[in-house]
Parts: C-alpha cells; structure tokens; sequence
C-alpha cells in the first residue's frame, strides 16, 4: 500500500526528535504513551530507518519505569503535563503503551539482537507490573486504573483498553498467568447471549489536540489520513469482527 506506507514515513519524519517520538517533533514535548504508539506503528510497518526505531526503544529503556516509587531522569516538560507521565506512580496508559512497542520490537525478526535482549528483559518487568495489578484494577481500591480501561473499545486508542492487554499478555504467553483470571472474568461478563461482544467504535476523529492546534506539523497530515478513514457515529455499539476474532483466540 504505497500510500499508507507514504503516510508511515511522514509520521516517522514529523514526529522523531534525537531521543524519540514527539507529537510536536521537539524532544522536550515527549510523551510517553505517544512515543510509545509511533514506535509501535514503525515496527508494524517495519519502517527501513531502524536507527529511528532504536531510538524510540532506547526511550523507553531509559526513562520508563515499573515500578512504584522511582523518578525519572528525563527532564522534559511534556511528561509533567496532563496529569504527569512518570511520577512517583508512572502512568498506567504511558507503561501499557511502553510495554506494547518492546513487545513488538521482541518479537520482530528483523532488529537487532542486542537490543532485542534488552527490550526482552524490561518487557518482562512491565509485563509483571500488569500482571500484579490484574491487567485492569487498582490495587488500592480494587476499581478500575482509569475510566476508559473497561470500555471494549476498538481500534485501539491511546486509551488503553482491558482488551488491548490481554492481547498483549496473549503475545507474550501470559494469558494463563493467575493475574489474568479478573480481567478474563470480566471480559465473559461482557459477552451477548448470541456469543458475540460489542464493542464501541472509536470515531478517530475524536482525536484532540493534535487536530485544534494548526501549528502542530501532524495537524496537516493527520487531517488528510483521518478524510480516508470511514466515519462513525459517536458513542455507536455494534458489532465488530475484528474485535470477536480476538476475544475468540483463547481469551476467554
């Protein structure tokens, strides 16, 4: 598909700074779970500029963190915004999302192997942070991490969904782990008497700030690629055979 590939490449160009991904293509407006996603995005598309790719991943290495009670040496004011990405608590979408891009880079056969080990043993920890946290529950209060993590929502956003998880414990031969029994149940919980599940579709259009600011160098591009994607009404449930196929493959 020359054009979405056009598109990729455009994204990489737009967005990569010294260190990694930055909606604003300035390293100091980083954000964690979008730097995560675009890295994840050029491993899908296996993007040819792998340095690129490495930086993304030498990020996340470096400055994500999985556990309670570390700080962060990144310096950039990106992360202090919106509620702050790695405080003394990192954020639970920015991790999910870090947590997704080392897995695709483990599990793709084209990188290099070194980092490939590294990526492997982090991956590994914030696997186990999830894991501790029952994919989708505080373990304070036992209630759901974030307002949005229970919605079977789909695509994917940079709302992390109990469904984006369990794929990724899936990918990673943890769906059988005991910290995945609440979320499993939940998810049968959901499930319709005709043996499907509903999901929303998330209109794309929603997407914010990228969008309201006719500054941002996305703006111009995101605009056109949103003009080829199909429309859906707000907050419309219907059913969804992408979303089945994956609740289908042993997820429940």
């Amino acid at each position: 598909m020359p054009q979405v590939n056009q598109w990729v490449h455009q994204l990489a160009d737009r967005t990569l700074t010294e260190h990694g991904f930055s909606p604003s293509g300035k390293a100091d407006d980083i954000l964690v779970c979008y730097q995560a996603m675009i890295t994840s995005v050029l491993i899908h598309f296996r993007h040819p500029d792998l340095e690129a790719i490495e930086r993304g991943i030498r990020w996340i290495l470096e400055y994500q963190f999985f556990e309670l009670g570390t700080i962060t040496s990144w310096k950039g004011s990106g992360i202090q915004k919106y509620g702050g990405c790695l405080r003394s608590t990192p954020c639970y979408i920015g991790l999910s999302k870090s947590c997704i891009a080392l897995s695709d880079y483990v599990h793709a056969d084209w990188v290099r192997k070194d980092l490939k080990e590294e990526a492997s043993i982090k991956l590994q920890a914030g696997l186990g942070y999830i894991l501790d946290h029952q994919v989708y529950v505080r373990e304070s209060k036992q209630e759901p991490i974030t307002k949005d993590i229970t919605k079977l929502a789909y695509p994917f956003t940079y709302k992390v969904n109990v469904l984006e998880l369990l794929r990724l414990l899936r990918t990673n031969d943890k769906l059988n782990d005991p910290g995945t029994a609440h979320a499993r149940t939940f998810i049968r919980s959901k499930q319709k008497k005709d043996g499907f599940w509903r999901a929303l579709l998330f209109d794309i259009l929603r997407i914010g700030f990228l969008l309201t600011n006719q500054n941002n160098p996305l703006s111009g591009f995101l605009m056109k690629l949103l003009s080829r994607l199909p429309k859906h009404d707000e907050g419309s449930i219907k059913n969804d055979s992408d979303t089945n196929r994956i609740l289908e493959m042993d997820l429940v």
